[in-house]
């Protein structure tokens, strides 16, 4: 038996387009986009560019935004003209926001290393998951710095509120175990004595085990 196989390659771009952007400048949804003019369209790059899009788009708060993909058939050709036709939607702002599980930091403290606000009249406060991301490791390092090295911070809860153009945000905290520093000893020092050595260290028996302090301890020798 012979098997034939006849391929068809995918039509040539055109021309790109992208329609229906106006709150975000047109030359930033172009920056974003992989599919250029002579490229062959192929669904991969669509699902990109459209990822591409959206992620642009919820990094200035506008977390609805929709993009639909259309192709146009060139007559007499085997090329398409590419649109990205944007529907972008309102901001979503996040109208509460608090913290679950921390009992070793208050709340007050927490709110200093997070980005992401509560929406006031004076300020955005848009819910941006890109900066909410950033924030959890800020929580993080903060327990770090306390003697908390198994914290973890997450996003508990997301309640939509107000038909949806605002959210409520609760952010979870397991703080797990504190830990302390125990006997300090030195090695491998023969220049100078330890009494010498403990004269530049900031941190005792019984300090909380605190990766940057140490890391600055070991800055210091």
């Amino acid at each position: 038996a012979v098997i034939m196989l006849a391929v068809v390659e995918y039509p040539r771009s055109k021309e790109v387009r992208i329609l229906g952007c106006e709150k975000i400048e047109k030359k930033d949804v172009e920056g974003k986009i992989a599919l250029k003019e002579g490229y062959f369209s192929r669904p991969s790059l669509f699902t990109q560019d459209v990822d591409a899009i959206r992620a642009l788009y919820a990094e200035k708060g506008y977390n609805r935004a929709k993009v639909e993909v259309r192709k146009t058939p060139v007559d007499k050709e085997h090329s398409v003209v590419v649109s990205y036709v944007i529907t972008e939607g309102g901001k979503v702002k996040i109208r509460h926001l608090d913290f679950l599980g921390n009992g070793a930091i208050e709340t007050g403290e927490l709110r200093k290393v997070i980005e992401t606000k509560e929406s006031r009249w004076w300020r955005g406060g848009e819910y941006k998951p890109a900066t909410i991301e950033q924030d959890l490791k800020n929580i993080k390092d903060l327990y770090g710095t306390k003697g908390y090295l198994d914290a973890v911070a997450r996003v508990e809860r997301l309640e939509e509120v107000e038909g949806g153009k605002a959210l409520d945000l609760y952010l979870g905290i397991d703080e797990g175990a504190r830990y302390t520093l125990g006997t300090l000893t030195w090695s491998g020092n023969k220049v100078l004595k330890d009494e010498e050595i403990e004269k530049f260290v900031d941190i005792r028996e019984g300090d909380p085990f605190a990766l940057d302090r140490i890391e600055n301890v070991q800055m210091l020798i």
